[in-house]
């Protein structure tokens, strides 16, 4: 038996994203049509052998511990790799891209598991999500702060999507700061990357006026050591503050 090919609409990204139609931009519109977000839903054993191998890797709780200082020896050494490797490539864009966003890989979605039938389906769907955010939210800011900002991928959506907004990266990977640094002197995008410790944040950083923070999938490196930084965030009093922690993956 065939199986059912499904397909994402603007109305499903409207209700996904808790706003209607009128409100997503022609742009993210063209976007989500683009991608075309083709998907085939898993049922039976398909399905019931994804969540048997979740309970298992929950089970042996093989997992990375978050929130120590030895964490930031891993990161600097992956945004090095990813580095030399966006060097290597001619400094293309797509080099930016999360490597955790694997093409094609099983993903949650309408609770439950599908299969993606087209390239980057999450990577896609990820940038439709976070387009539609800062297009609502940052317009009326000067700058932004992006903290554990990685490989830059935010940052170049971002300086795009505004470019005469000041944008700012920052990581405690010295690497990371490399990166974006090197991105936007070849580029020519208004961002500046510095170092920036979440566990032991620089009080002395001095913020521009009317600016927002922004977090995409970096506080969970922090465990439960977050109260400096939330802390850190108090102190600072920016405009806005926006976290965005979930993702597709299992």
């Amino acid at each position: 038996m065939n199986k059912q090919i499904n397909q994402l609409s603007v109305e499903d990204f409207a209700v996904f994203l808790g706003t209607s139609c009128d409100q997503i931009s022609d742009s993210i519109k063209n976007l989500i049509t683009q991608s075309q977000f083709q998907y085939q839903a898993l049922q039976g054993s398909e399905r019931e052998q994804v969540i048997l191998q979740v309970l298992k890797d929950i089970d042996l709780k093989d997992f990375a511990k978050v929130g120590i200082p030895e964490r930031q020896k891993t990161w600097e050494m992956a945004w090095s790799d990813h580095l030399n490797e966006f060097a290597t490539k001619g400094f293309a864009q797509e080099e930016l891209d999360p490597k955790f966003m694997r093409s094609n890989e099983i993903v949650r979605l309408k609770k439950n598991y599908v299969k993606p039938l087209v390239p980057n389906f999450e990577l896609n769907y990820a940038k439709v999500c976070k387009t539609w955010l800062f297009e609502k939210y940052l317009m009326e800011v000067d700058s932004v702060y992006e903290f554990g900002c990685g490989s830059g991928f935010n940052l170049v959506m971002l300086a795009k999507l505004y470019p005469h907004k000041k944008i700012y990266g920052l990581d405690w990977a010295y690497s990371s700061v490399n990166l974006v640094n090197i991105n936007a002197q070849k580029h020519g995008f208004n961002i500046t990357g510095r170092q920036f410790n979440f566990l032991e944040p620089d009080e002395q950083l001095e913020l521009e006026n009317n600016s927002a923070f922004l977090t995409v999938a970096a506080l969970e490196q922090v465990g439960k050591n977050h109260d400096k930084f939330i802390n850190f965030i108090l102190s600072k009093s920016p405009k806005l503050v926006i976290n965005l922690e979930s993702h597709l993956k299992f």
